[in-house]
């Protein structure tokens, strides 16, 4: 029974720690059970006032036929990451232990739930959940999580994911410990705001009594979700489990199909999931294959309501036996990212990155380090976000060149991921790190939210971490055609896109006379973008003696528009 328990408990894709990452490196919990920080308007009318009659007139001769090359450059990648700030516990909580927060997710930018656990006893085994919601960029205190009826003295709850369909409108999942000893799935909802007391899930018919939890949860709507984790059958076999929800009713559970090259006693952990639109959704996970010493990575799929059997992941060429994918990010139906870690030939834990276009999925890529990361790699990538396909943020954990544990941000811009970067920290953690990012959430390209924990200097004490990434703001100014100064001539369109007040390059400005698009051009060197427009496009512009340029937002950059009077003189 005890190895049924070590199977179903351990959280993720670290319930193959020994084959990936060090458990007393990677722990979520001591073996006391005390949380422990290294885990995880209207259209304009054409009108000819303020034009002058004698420019209309012999506008033909003075537009001339010059032609401009424009340079166009890829998108930029996610905007810098802000610092890290302390998650703020329930006044039960016991001093000087802090909080991890395991999961977020964000129905718009400035607006996130996410969830965790604390302690309400310094000698750790009281672990509680913990609810924190964000409103307008500020965080509030966390609030304890209500539990079923049966839930023992010593809850030992677990929270690993929520999903928000809307603001103060989420559903979160994780498990609770019963006052008969047995551990039990967990099902959280919050309604305008308000969290209602935790439910029990109805599991398939041949579970065993006491033994499931739940690890990831995906809504497409309010009252419309998808849940997933795993549970022991009668044989003590482990599971994958399937739970939906439609309409706010909760359905009982269905066992996930692995590979036909699964062990016959299987041991299946489906560590996340997420859906596109309801009915439509991938999950992730792992799968030990028929010769009992190989973990793979699991892929599957849902269309239409119907779950199709599993299949494993392709790896790098560089990979060993072992593997586990933690994450997944559905952008669309069909468009899909997840992340793990696997083994690779030399002993490392590698990170691994995959993706899903239109159905397919990709051989996964490794994940690019930061500078100062370990010679022998030890990474896990826990979760993944994308806010449109191919433009995603994945986080985690590595090991840097000193042996500490330090907090892992990558970004996905145009289907490339760049080089990781470690995540910032508040002022009062310790030195050197001990941190990891357990979760992230992209409510806009470039405008994402991670948490996860890290150690302070005063216990040293684990305490919530909660970072969120900041767009740079921009300043446009479009240029007059006719002025005593700063005139770029008719049938010409100018304008300047500044950040802190420095040009910002390659980036595309949009010139429009009312709702007529007149020409796109990039910005050079110095932030000017310069192109020609018709002369019947100029006619437009000089009728209503106005233009304007837009910047649309990009994963760095905040967008800002411009207007300017064409003649100012």
């Amino acid at each position: 029974m005890d190895a049924i328990r070590s199977l179903i408990r351990a959280s993720g894709a670290e319930s193959q720690a020994a084959l990936l990452i060090d458990r007393s490196q990677d722990g979520l919990r001591g073996a006391s059970g005390r949380v422990d920080a290294a885990g995880e308007g209207e259209r304009p009318t054409l009108r000819a006032s303020g034009a002058p009659r004698r420019l209309r007139s012999t506008l033909a001769s003075v537009i001339s036929a010059t032609t401009l090359i424009c340079l166009v450059s890829c998108p930029t990648a996610l905007a810098a990451w802000g610092a890290g700030v302390e998650a703020g516990v329930p006044a039960n909580a016991a001093a000087n232990t802090g909080a991890r927060v395991s999961s977020v997710s964000c129905a718009s930018a400035g607006n996130c739930t996410a969830v965790g656990v604390y302690d309400t006893s310094s000698n750790g085994g009281t672990a509680r959940g913990l609810l924190l919601t964000e409103t307008a960029g500020v965080w509030s205190t966390g609030v304890d999580a209500l539990l079923p009826a049966n839930a023992g003295s010593l809850p030992g709850v677990s929270l690993p994911s929520v999903s928000c369909a809307s603001a103060g409108n989420c559903t979160a999942v994780g498990t609770y410990d019963t006052s008969d000893g047995n551990f039990h799935g967990l099902l959280l909802t919050q309604t305008t705001g308000n969290w209602s007391t935790g439910i029990e899930p109805t599991l398939p018919t041949n579970a065993m009594p006491g033994f499931a939890l739940l690890r990831s949860v995906s809504c497409a709507s309010a009252g419309n979700c998808v849940a997933v984790g795993e549970y022991a059958d009668t044989s003590g076999a482990g599971q994958g489990l399937l739970l939906s929800e439609t309409a706010g009713t909760w359905v009982t559970g269905v066992e996930a199909l692995p590979p036909a090259n699964a062990a016959p006693i299987q041991a299946v952990a489906i560590n996340s999931v997420s859906c596109a639109s309801a009915g439509n959704c991938t999950a992730v996970g792992n799968y030990t294959d028929s010769s009992g010493a190989a973990t793979h990575g699991l892929l599957l799929t849902e269309t239409a309501g119907v779950w199709s059997t599993g299949v494993q992941a392709a790896l790098p060429a560089n990979a060993g036996p072992s593997s586990s994918l933690s994450s997944a990010s559905c952008a669309s139906a069909g468009n899909c990212a997840a992340v793990g870690s696997y083994q690779d030939t030399s002993g490392g834990n590698q990170g691994v990155m995959l993706t899903e276009t239109a159905g397919a999925w990709s051989t996964g890529v490794e994940a690019a380090l930061p500078a100062n990361s370990a010679p022998v790699e030890s990474v896990f990538l826990r979760s993944v976000s994308c806010s449109s396909p191919g433009n995603c943020a994945a986080v985690g954990t590595y090991i840097d060149s000193s042996n500490s544990r330090e907090g892992l941000l990558l970004t996905q811009a145009a289907d490339t991921w760049t080089t990781g970067v470690g995540a910032p920290l508040p002022a009062n953690a310790l030195s050197p790190p001990v941190a990891s990012v357990n979760s992230v959430s992209c409510a806009l390209s470039g405008s994402c939210t991670a948490v996860g924990a890290y150690t302070d200097n005063v216990g040293p004490n684990p305490q919530g971490l909660l970072v969120s990434s900041a767009k740079a703001p921009t300043s446009l100014a479009a240029a007059p055609q006719i002025a005593t100064h700063g005139a770029v001539g008719l049938g010409v369109a100018s304008a300047t896109l500044t950040s802190g007040g420095t040009g910002v390059p390659g980036q595309k400005i949009t010139f429009a006379a009312g709702s007529l698009q007149l020409c796109t051009a990039t910005t050079n060197s110095k932030g000017t973008a310069i192109c020609l427009i018709s002369f019947w496009e100029e006619v437009f512009v000089l009728l209503n003696n106005r233009y304007s340029a837009t910047y649309a937002a990009t994963a760095s950059y905040l967008g800002s528009t411009a207007t300017t009077a064409a003649v100012t003189r």
